[in-house]
């Protein structure tokens, strides 16, 4: 288990990360699974794995968890509840998208946006609505609030 950047889970003794595998193949290079998954903090607590995912980030509330979850058309941003349930798209876009942070009042998500092989900052509405692109030039990773 290789993980990833850990998130609190607000009102909660848990983290929130991204849990990659590492699976060797005998006819090529390893291969890389990426899932989501939450820790309880006190000692022997289990891991558990909720989903396969990347990049995952708690809402300020520590009721939600959004990641970008793997599909045909590439990654595209989805929320779950910290339990794995109620998983649902935040409006399928046009074009991958990644690295999601959630600002602190809980009511936008930015985001890397896939734009003609450039990665742009944009923002949605947690609900999925009123998306918009914050820099159309230059390049963009890892946005926080």
């Amino acid at each position: 288990m290789i993980p990833g950047s850990l998130h609190f889970l607000a009102g909660q003794d848990r983290i929130v990360y991204e849990k990659v595998d590492v699976r060797p193949r005998s006819d090529g290079p390893a291969f890389y699974q990426s899932m989501v998954a939450t820790l309880g903090l006190e000692p022997g607590a289990t891991e558990q794995v909720l989903v396969r995912g990347r990049e995952p980030t708690a809402t300020p509330d520590g009721q939600w968890i959004v990641f970008a979850s793997e599909s045909s058309a590439g990654y595209r941003l989805r929320r779950m509840r910290v339990d794995g349930t109620s998983r649902v798209a935040i409006r399928p876009g046009a074009s991958e998208e990644r690295m999601p942070s959630v600002s602190p009042d809980g009511e936008f998500v930015a985001f890397v946006q896939l734009v003609n092989g450039r990665r742009r900052l944009a923002v949605r509405r947690f609900d999925g609505t009123q998306e918009r692109m914050l820099l159309k030039e230059g390049w963009s990773e890892f946005p926080v609030w």
